[in-house]
């Protein structure tokens, strides 16, 4: 479980990877956290400053590891909640 944090982490992918890996079949990874809405960071690029992403870089990363991730959003796409199972 990981709340509001997960943007602090150096490399969010390289530790989502390894969620995965450490996790026994069945098992899942809860995370919350604050995001950067894709539109705005393209509009204001300042705003994406380093460790931040988006929900949908959150929901590539889950994927390509293999994570089924249920993945909701809210207060206009600047948080989320994503339980990963594997």
């Amino acid at each position: 479980m990981a709340v509001h944090v997960w943007h602090h982490v150096g490399d969010w992918r390289a530790a989502t990877a390894e969620a995965y890996r450490v996790l026994r079949p069945g098992g899942g990874l809860l995370l919350a956290d604050f995001v950067v809405p894709a539109r705005m960071a393209r509009r204001f690029p300042r705003l994406a400053q380093p460790g931040t992403y988006t929900v949908a870089q959150v929901r590539a990363a889950l994927s390509a590891c293999g994570f089924a991730p249920d993945l909701r959003t809210g207060w206009g796409g600047l948080w989320y909640r994503a339980l990963a199972r594997r």
